[in-house]
């Protein structure tokens, strides 16, 4: 919604629809832990295309992503997959595993479901529509499983002393909508503290990538055309946190 509001406002064209192609011309991320995946998606959905053919897209996690795909799980639950970049991303990667997909968006699921396809991962990713604190618990049921949440601040109501026995072996990574509720970082420091050790990062200003990113594909353009490239338009500076279970 916020993405939505700044192309109204003139940061990017005045709609979804008349969003211009990536200057950088692939049908294959270039970059980054998905380096090589398909990745055709010519209609904008929740987040910036440009940065994810790129691969750039949120590069202050990839050290992680790496650490999560070399590790076993009996599956993963990506809430608020969007068009499908980290679910299909790490079934691409994870070959074998499990991905169970959710958005509450029709559209989000239609993109997901034609990213898995590109892949050849349809029968891999099962996407699905709305994961509540009860199907998130029985989905996991205590196994060793990725959870990933990007849902625009329900993640305060999604992770619960209700569901927390069953998530104790999960590797849990999310994106904090913090600027939507103030006590949502607080409350997943205090809730996940007795299960697991706690890693954070914040995200990178875009107008420092362009100090900071170096990629031969934008050699050459011109300062603005590498800010539209490489920008993620995020309304402040985010947290992820990287949660991982505590031995015994």
């Amino acid at each position: 919604d916020w993405m939505r509001q700044k192309i109204k406002q003139g940061d990017q064209p005045a709609a979804e629809s008349s969003i211009p192609e990536p200057l950088i011309k692939t049908d294959v991320i270039l970059h980054g832990p998905f380096k090589g995946m398909t990745y055709r998606n010519d209609r904008f959905c929740c987040s910036a295309i440009p940065p994810k053919l790129l691969g750039s897209y949120e590069r202050e996690i990839h050290p992680w992503l790496e650490e999560i795909v070399r590790k076993r799980y009996d599956g993963v639950v990506d809430v608020g997959c969007a068009e499908g970049y980290y679910a299909v991303g790490l079934a691409w990667r994870m070959k074998g595993t499990p991905v169970y997909a959710y958005d509450i968006s029709e559209q989000a699921r239609t993109q997901c479901r034609a990213l898995a396809d590109a892949n050849g991962l349809g029968s891999q990713v099962e996407i699905r529509s709305y994961c509540d604190p009860e199907e998130l618990g029985r989905v996991v049921a205590g196994r060793r499983f990725l959870v990933i949440a990007d849902c625009e601040g329900y993640e305060k109501t999604l992770f619960a002393e209700s569901n927390l026995p069953q998530l104790a072996q999960s590797d849990i990574l999310v994106e904090v909508h913090d600027f939507m509720d103030i006590t949502i970082l607080p409350y997943l420091r205090e809730l996940f503290a007795r299960t697991h050790v706690i890693q954070e990062v914040e995200s990178l200003d875009d107008l420092r990538k362009l100090d900071r990113y170096e990629y031969p594909e934008l050699e050459g353009l011109s300062i603005h055309d590498r800010y539209r490239q490489i920008a993620e338009w995020r309304q402040r500076i985010m947290v992820w946190m990287y949660m991982t279970p505590r031995a015994g």
